[in-house]
C-alpha cells in the first residue's frame, strides 16, 4: 500500500474528507452486500422448507398410496403360555386351530463330575494325567482329537469348540457342558471313542453318552450301532474320496506353501538385514555378542530353510510327474491315517457293542436334539427353532398342546387409525412450518446490518435484528402460498364414491378449526374427531374409527385416492425444470445463479471503491506536496529578506 500524506500542511483531515467523497459509492457497495446476504439466508431457508416438503413427500405420503398400508392385521391366541403370534399385511383374517407336539431343541450333554486320582476336583488347569488319562482317541462330529497326559481340561474345551460345538468346564461343579450350536435335528453332535482307549477316556471325563433323559439312544449309540457293523474298506473308501487331494487342490496347497516360505524368507532377511546393518548395536538388544551371534546364525539357518522349501516346492510345481508323485505320496498318507481311524472307531464300537456299554457316565445327562411339530389347522409343520412363518403369522411357539388353542386374526382397526393419524399429524406439521412462513410478521425497514452497524449493538439486538429479518424472507412468496393452496384445495375437493355412498374427508370426522378462532398459520391444519391427544376436537364424535370398523374398504380407498391426489400435486410442483432441480419446489438453479450474480457486483463495487479512493488521496497528496513546496520558498524567501 502506497504511502498517505495527512493534512500536516494543509490541517486538514483527509482521510475524513476522502471517505465523505466516496461515501456514496460505499453506500452502493453495501446496498449490494446487503443484498447478497437477504438472498443467501433465502436460499437457506428454502432448503429447509424443501427438506420438510420432501420428507412428507417421501415418508408419509408415497406409503399411504398402496393398500399395504391399510392392511393392518392383529392377530391373538386363546393361550399365551403356548404360542404368541403376530399378523403381516398377507394375513387372512380367520380363526384358526394350532396344536404344538414338540418344541425344537439343540442337542446338550451335561458331563458327569469329574475327580483326579486322589479324589480332589479337577480344575480347567488340571491335566488328563491326572484324572487318569494317557492316551486315546475321540471325535467331535468329523474331527478326531489324540489325547495326551500333558493336555488339561482347558485344552480339550478349545478342541471341542473347534469341532463346531458349544463347550465349557465348570470348575466349581467339576462338569463339562456341550452343546449344539442351534437348535433342530439337524444340528445334532456326536461326542464318540476314536479307539478303545478313547471309550475310558470318555467315562473318565464324564463325556461318555449312551441314552438320553428319555431312555432313547443318543446319537452316539446310534453311531456305535452303525460302526460296530460297519465295512473298514466301505467307509475308508468314503471318507478318502472326500479327502483326498486332486491335482488341482494339491497344485494350490503346493503353491501355498511355496508362498508363505517366500513371506517367512524376506522376513527373516530383512530381520538380518537389521542386524548386520553398520549403525546397529547389538548391546541395545543383548546381552552378550554370543547372543548376537547366535540370533544371527539362527536367522541364516531359517532363511536357508525357507530357500529349500522354495525350491523343493517350485520343483514339483515346474514338473507335472514329479507334482504328480508327490500328491500320490500325499494321498497315501492320507489314505493310510484314515483307515487307522476307522480301525479305532470299529474296534470301540464294537467293544461297546459287544460289552453291553450302554450307560451313561454317572450324573451325566444327554438331550437329544430335536425339530419343532406343530399343526396348524391339521396340517403338520416340522422347523429346526420355535418359530415358524406360515401365511403372514408369525408363530412362536412356547409349550406344548394337550389340545388345539385357537389363533384368531382379525382387521387392526387401532392400527389402521394409527397410521391414518399419523399421516395426517405429519401433514400439519409441514403446512403449519409452510404456512408460519408465508404469513409471518412484516419485517419492513429491515436489512442486513453491516459490520459498522453491528459495532454499536448487543450480541443480543444483532441476533433479535436478523432473526426478524430471517422469519419474514418467504412472508407472501406466490411459490409457497400457491404450494400451500393446491394442497388444501386436494384435501378439500377429494371424494369417492362407493356401493352407492359419496365420501369426502368430512365423512370421516376430519375438517380444519374455526376461521375465527384459529391462529392464521393454523387454519390449514386438519383435526380428526374423537382423537384424545387433540384438545380442539377430542370431545366429538369419533367418525373415523366407526367407519374404520364398518367399512375399512371404504377407508382405504378413500385415503388411497387422497394420497395418490397429494403425491401427484407435490410430484408436479417438485418437477425438474430450467430453473429448479428435481423434487424442489423452488426455483434453486435461479437463485444459485442470482448469489453468484451479487457476489460480482459486491466485487466490482469494491474495486471501484479502491479505485476511487486511491484517485481522492493521490489527489490530496500532491496538494500537500504543493504546500509543503511553497512553504519552504516562503520560509526561504524570508531569511532573505531578513525577517
Amino acid at each position: 500500500m502506497a504511502i498517505r500524506l495527512t493534512g500536516l500542511n494543509s490541517g486538514l483531515d483527509t482521510d475524513a474528507m476522502v471517505q465523505e467523497l466516496v461515501s456514496a459509492y460505499s453506500t452502493k457497495k453495501d446496498t449490494y452486500v446487503k443484498a447478497q446476504t437477504k438472498h443467501e439466508w433465502t436460499m437457506s431457508l428454502w432448503k429447509e422448507a424443501n427438506s420438510k416438503v420432501y420428507s412428507f413427500y417421501t415418508s408419509a405420503l408415497s406409503p399411504m398410496r398402496y393398500s399395504s398400508a391399510y392392511n393392518v392385521k392383529t392377530a391373538s391366541v386363546s393361550n399365551s403360555n403356548v404360542a404368541s403370534v403376530k399378523a403381516s399385511s398377507d394375513a387372512v383374517a380367520s380363526t384358526q386351530q394350532l396344536s404344538v407336539s414338540q418344541l425344537a431343541t439343540s442337542g446338550y450333554l451335561t458331563g458327569g463330575k469329574v475327580t483326579t486320582l486322589d479324589g480332589s476336583n479337577a480344575k480347567a488347569t488340571t491335566k488328563l494325567s491326572e484324572i487318569g488319562i494317557t492316551e486315546g482317541t475321540v471325535k467331535i462330529n468329523d474331527t478326531f482329537v489324540t489325547l495326551d497326559g500333558d493336555m488339561t481340561l482347558s485344552g480339550l474345551v478349545t478342541k471341542l469348540k473347534s469341532a463346531g460345538v458349544n463347550a465349557s468346564y465348570d470348575a466349581t461343579n467339576g462338569r463339562f457342558f456341550v452343546s449344539s450350536t442351534t437348535s433342530g435335528a439337524d444340528a445334532e453332535f456326536t461326542l464318540t471313542a476314536g479307539d478303545v482307549s478313547g471309550i475310558d477316556a470318555l467315562q473318565k471325563l464324564g463325556l461318555y453318552s449312551a441314552v438320553d433323559i428319555n431312555g432313547n439312544d443318543t446319537a452316539e449309540t446310534a453311531y456305535y450301532k452303525q460302526m460296530a457293523v460297519a465295512d473298514e474298506d466301505a467307509v475308508t473308501a468314503e471318507r478318502y474320496d472326500k479327502a483326498k487331494y486332486t491335482v488341482s487342490s494339491y497344485t494350490e496347497y503346493i503353491q501355498g506353501l511355496a508362498d508363505t516360505a517366500e513371506k517367512n524368507k524376506a522376513a527373516a532377511e530383512s530381520s538380518l538385514e537389521k542386524l548386520t546393518a553398520d549403525d546397529y548395536d547389538w548391546t541395545v538388544d543383548y546381552e552378550t555378542e554370543e547372543d548376537y551371534q547366535k540370533a544371527i546364525d539362527d536367522l541364516n539357518a531359517k532363511i536357508q530353510e525357507y530357500d529349500n522349501t522354495i525350491t523343493s516346492n517350485k520343483e514339483l510345481l515346474d514338473n507335472a510327474d514329479k507334482l504328480s508323485a508327490a500328491m500320490d505320496t500325499a494321498n497315501q498318507a492320507i489314505e493310510d491315517n484314515i483307515r487307522t481311524q476307522v480301525q479305532g472307531e470299529i474296534q470301540a464300537a464294537q467293544k461297546i457293542v459287544n460289552e453291553g456299554i450302554f450307560t451313561n457316565s454317572a450324573d451325566s445327562a444327554r438331550i437329544t436334539a430335536q425339530d419343532s411339530v406343530i399343526q396348524l389347522n391339521g396340517a403338520t409343520f416340522t422347523g429346526s427353532n420355535n418359530s415358524f412363518s406360515i401365511n403372514g403369522l408369525t408363530i412362536d411357539i412356547k409349550d406344548t398342546t394337550d389340545s388345539p388353542v385357537t389363533i384368531t386374526t382379525s382387521i387392526d382397526t387401532q392400527g389402521i387409525y394409527d397410521r391414518i393419524k399419523s399421516f395426517i399429524s405429519a401433514y400439519n406439521e409441514m403446512i403449519g412450518y409452510i404456512d408460519g412462513l408465508y404469513y409471518a410478521e412484516s419485517a419492513t425497514g429491515y436489512e442486513p446490518l453491516t459490520d459498522e452497524e453491528k459495532e454499536v449493538m448487543t450480541d443480543k439486538q444483532i441476533e433479535e435484528w436478523e432473526t426478524k429479518i430471517k422469519d419474514a424472507l418467504l412472508r407472501k412468496d406466490s411459490t409457497l402460498g400457491g404450494i400451500s393452496s393446491s394442497l388444501k384445495n386436494v384435501f378439500l375437493s377429494t371424494t369417492i364414491e362407493k356401493n352407492g355412498v359419496k365420501y369426502n374427508l368430512a365423512s370421516f370426522g376430519i375438517g380444519t378449526g374455526s376461521y375465527f378462532t384459529t391462529e392464521q398459520e393454523d387454519r390449514g391444519k386438519f383435526h380428526i374427531d374423537g382423537d384424545a391427544d387433540d384438545s380442539l376436537t377430542s370431545a366429538n364424535s369419533d367418525k373415523l374409527m366407526a367407519a374404520i370398523s364398518n367399512d375399512p374398504e371404504a377407508v382405504m380407498e378413500y385415503f388411497q385416492t387422497l394420497s395418490q391426489n397429494l403425491y401427484d400435486t407435490l410430484s408436479s410442483k417438485m418437477s425438474s425444470t430450467s430453473l429448479s432441480s428435481a423434487f424442489t419446489i423452488y426455483n434453486d438453479k435461479q437463485m444459485s445463479s442470482q448469489y453468484s450474480e451479487y457476489k460480482n457486483k459486491v466485487s466490482e463495487w469494491e474495486e471501484k471503491l479502491e479505485e476511487i479512493e486511491e484517485y481522492y488521496f493521490n489527489k490530496f497528496s500532491a496538494m500537500e506536496s504543493a504546500l509543503a513546496k511553497l512553504q519552504s520558498q516562503t520560509s526561504a524567501l524570508s531569511n532573505l529578506l531578513g525577517g
